[in-house]
């Protein structure tokens, strides 16, 4: 698995990480020192407050650096729309006379 995409994501956002899907809550940098977590950045890491969205974690909080974390990454597909509930709702108009 690659590390994290670079550009940590922003608040709100929805992203996968350990191939589950949360919603970002807060975004913070990290008062740690770069150089024993090793990232590749010059800056030091993004500590990333996430909630969970899926079904059997709904409200589950995750926290982890973003710079380190294997496999994370930000939703690609902007025109999606997202539902942290994964309902839908499809609109039908009938004509009755």
């Amino acid at each position: 698995m690659a590390a994290a995409t670079a550009t940590p994501p922003e608040q709100g956002q929805m992203v996968t990480v350990r191939q589950r899907h949360y919603v970002v809550t807060e975004v913070a940098k990290s008062t740690f020192p770069d150089r024993p977590l090793k990232c590749s950045g010059s800056d030091p890491p993004h500590l990333i407050t996430l909630s969970s969205v899926e079904d059997d974690g709904l409200g589950e909080e995750l926290q982890f650096f973003w710079e380190i974390e294997l496999g994370a990454k930000s939703s690609a597909d902007v025109g999606s729309v997202q539902s942290p509930f994964r309902s839908g709702m499809v609109l039908g108009f009938s004509e009755e006379a």
